[in-house]
């Protein structure tokens, strides 16, 4: 498994799209991250 965090912010809608695109998805805070409105969480199976 691949985890990321990336943006919350309209900032970050293209980084969001790249992941998407590549079969992430949105999935709960990991490791030592917390939940946090600016913040997403993804993750992918290899």
């Amino acid at each position: 498994m691949l985890w990321l965090e990336t943006g919350a912010e309209d900032s970050f809608t293209a980084a969001r799209s790249l992941y998407f695109s590549e079969g992430f998805v949105e999935c709960e805070p990991f490791a030592d991250y917390v939940d946090d409105p600016l913040s997403v969480f993804m993750t992918r199976s290899l």
